[in-house]
């Protein structure tokens, strides 16, 4: 997995030094990709881009350039593409 948007989710560690209590994105640099850190990467970051599947998806969507995915997926994932964002 080279890109992965996240939602909250117990990262085992006190809820103000882990990214994993908050909406937040995964993405294998080089280097994790050289060492074979595949599930594992780097480049963690969070993010207010999203705050549900739906947006998540958008976001995903928009983030690798994907068009037209009207034609290949239904309902409910493309209803909300174009929502804004709360934040």
């Amino acid at each position: 997995m080279l890109f992965r948007c996240n939602g909250v989710h117990d990262g085992n560690k006190p809820l103000s030094s882990d990214i994993h209590h908050s909406y937040h994105i995964h993405e294998i640099s080089l280097e994790d990709f050289e060492e074979k850190r595949y599930s594992d990467p780097s480049k963690r970051e969070m993010t207010s881009e999203y705050s549900s599947f739906e947006q998540a998806f958008a976001y995903f969507l928009k983030k690798c350039d994907i068009t037209d995915i009207e034609q290949h997926i239904t309902e409910p994932y493309v209803s909300n593409i174009n929502q804004i964002s709360l934040f």
